[in-house]
């Protein structure tokens, strides 16, 4: 709050009024951002398809075999379970750090005794997703044991 006795900069005032308007502009350009990275990907995307259709016809044409499309060969249900897997190893430890870096900072501030164990929510999440990745994705150990299936 200024002073009674101190007179307000006109400049400092109008930086003021735009505060709000500069508060919209931040979500409006993220979605603008994104939108435009989304229309980019689906651009490249469609022409990348468009060449392949291509490349099909002309085999047509000649008589040899199609191609298969890029990126388009299924992997194996192994190679699905180990990215699963890997998947929830990863998320288990980002949210245990995030667990443990919200307890910290709860932790240093005046009179949060209590407040602090909201750290406690992620890091927990993450030690579920870690036990979830270590403990049901686990290899067979026996050629005919199988895992849980999820």
């Amino acid at each position: 709050m200024i002073h009674p006795s101190l007179q307000a900069d006109p400049s400092l005032l109008a930086a003021f009024q735009l505060l709000p308007a500069i508060g919209l502009m931040i979500p409006v350009a993220c979605l603008a951002l994104s939108s435009l990275l989304i229309i980019v990907i689906l651009h490249y995307q469609n022409r990348e398809r468009e060449r392949w259709h291509a490349t099909v016809r002309l085999a047509l044409e000649k008589g040899v075999p199609i191609p298969a499309m890029t990126g388009s060969s299924t992997p194996s249900p192994e190679v699905i379970r180990e990215k699963q897997r890997l998947g929830f190893v990863v998320g288990g430890l980002v949210n245990i750090a995030i667990g443990i870096g919200v307890f910290a900072g709860l932790s240093s501030l005046e009179g949060a005794s209590q407040t602090r164990y909201f750290g406690l929510i992620p890091g927990l999440i993450g030690v579920a997703l870690l036990a979830c990745g270590l403990i049901f994705f686990r290899k067979p150990s026996i050629p005919g044991d199988q895992a849980p299936t999820l």
